[in-house]
């Protein structure tokens, strides 16, 4: 009997951002509070375009209202959402980083 073929490999796991997010690189993305963010707009979407293969999350923190672990909260906005990271005085709420396959 002919062997099925193995799966493809799963991705490894995401981890948290911690102190390598970037706001300015066009692979990252955020969710910021207010039009604060790096890139000038509210909720910046990564641009992956310069990326021939595609591209993979290689990490993520969220906070927010819910944040996935209120352990990672550097400070509150006024209506309680958890800052992951605040650089230049902006709270970010959720950060996600790309890089090119």
């Amino acid at each position: 009997m002919p062997m099925s073929p193995s799966p493809p490999p799963l991705p490894p796991p995401v981890g948290p951002c911690g102190d390598t997010f970037d706001p300015s690189s066009s692979l990252s993305e955020y969710r910021d509070e207010g039009t604060c963010g790096a890139q000038g707009v509210d909720d910046y979407r990564a641009d992956t375009s310069s990326c021939d293969d595609g591209a993979i999350l290689v990490c993520a923190t969220v906070g927010g209202l819910v944040p996935e672990n209120p352990d990672e909260c550097v400070s509150y906005t006024g209506s309680g959402q958890c800052c992951v990271v605040v650089i230049d005085g902006c709270c970010y709420l959720g950060i996600y980083m790309y890089e090119c396959k």
